[in-house]
């Protein structure tokens, strides 16, 4: 909620702001902030008149009381003006109760003739969409949307001057750490750039991990949720090859630390449940997922004796790295953890996950399939 005080002191009109600078003005006197002066607030502040009741939203003048001088301000140039939703002041136009204020939300310019409309140095902001009109100006410094107002969070910042957000330095802790919520901070021309937030610290306790009947329910609701191990599964079976089943283990690979789960084609997905917290369910799904990916790869390619699919792919010299960097890239493409068109939180992933192999050198690997593997995501 933000006041406007004219020279004298006086409240002239408050207005309170969505998340996307769109105004609702409160002119002074509209006591209920319905966005008019109308009976029902000189009935209100008659009844505090009458009961010695000291109200601040009556105190027009600010002179530290309620009396009849103020219910003659109220009834006087204001009584009877409208403003609410998108506006800041009735026509914009200039008067001792409704100044033509334009300066608004973040101090962004108001349009005097369109609302809620605002211009913001380098560009203008449509306050109902949450969008700008033009593209930014500085390309895909902030994604691929070029018209996404702060990054599409409102709530936690703005953009000076149309820009680029200055967006709280824990956005990356409090979205795991991942690539696309490793948001750069703006920090106006001669200004000091703010320090850095210390992050949270973890958890003394962790979280549990899920039970073997919590685990089996998790297995029922990924083969009835129609998503991506039900769309692998349903490809497999129209090829007339081995689908994976979900196994909820405690044994063989998932004694090993830290590990959430793995495949044996043609056998199924063993998830280690042991290792996955019981709160975390986008990570069970996310794992079946990529490891779902990785026993498509797997069959597809035994049952088919090479095809034009990527993984299927005469690889040549060094070929068992090449295509288990493939179906890395696959399979972090698919499985959600990465967005589908970010290739470096791709190749990280890649990358990490082919340093537990044989294969040397795997960064090249990586590199290497990216034209091939990365283009041709997810499972068919």
């Amino acid at each position: 909620m933000v006041s406007v005080l004219s020279d004298t002191g006086r409240q002239s009109l408050a207005a309170r702001y969505s998340a996307y600078g769109v105004p609702f003005g409160i002119p002074a006197g509209d006591l209920n902030a319905d966005g008019a002066v109308d009976f029902t607030d000189s009935n209100q502040i008659a009844s505090w008149i009458a009961g010695s009741i000291y109200d601040v939203r009556a105190d027009i003048n600010l002179d530290g009381v309620v009396d009849a001088t103020h219910q003659t301000l109220l009834s006087g140039a204001n009584y009877g003006l409208s403003l609410g939703r998108g506006k800041l002041a009735a026509g914009q136009t200039s008067s001792a109760w409704a100044p033509g204020v334009r300066r608004g939300y973040a101090g962004y310019e108001h349009d005097g003739v369109v609302n809620p409309v605002m211009h913001v140095r380098n560009r203008v902001l449509l306050g109902e969409l949450g969008r700008w009109t033009r593209r930014d100006p500085l390309g895909y410094v902030d994604g691929s949307n070029l018209y996404a107002y702060a990054r599409n969070y409102p709530v936690l910042a703005n953009e000076a001057f149309g820009l680029s957000p200055a967006l709280p330095s824990l956005m990356g802790d409090e979205c795991g750490g991942t690539l696309q919520c490793d948001i750069a901070q703006t920090t106006p021309p001669g200004q000091t750039p703010p320090p850095k937030r210390t992050p949270p610290s973890p958890p003394s306790t962790p979280p549990a991990p899920y039970t073997k009947a919590e685990c089996n329910q998790e297995v029922l609701a990924e083969y009835n949720a129609g998503g991506k191990v039900s769309r692998i599964r349903t490809a497999l079976a129209g090829l007339g090859l081995p689908k994976p089943n979900l196994i909820c283990s405690d044994t063989d690979h998932c004694t090993d630390g830290g590990i959430l789960g793995y495949f044996l084609a043609p056998l199924g997905v063993y998830m280690c449940y042991q290792h996955i917290p019981h709160n975390n369910p986008v990570r069970f799904s996310r794992t079946a997922a990529h490891e779902s990916l990785h026993f498509y790869d797997a069959v597809t390619e035994l049952g088919s004796g090479g095809t034009n699919d990527p993984i299927h792919h005469n690889f040549g010299p060094n070929g068992d790295c090449l295509r288990l960097a493939c179906t890395e890239v696959r399979a972090y493409t698919y499985d959600g953890d990465c967005p589908s068109d970010n290739w470096e939180c791709v190749k990280e992933r890649a990358v990490g996950s082919l340093r537990s192999t044989p294969c040397s050198n795997v960064e090249a690997y990586v590199e290497n399939v990216k034209e091939r593997c990365f283009i041709n995501f997810g499972a068919p």
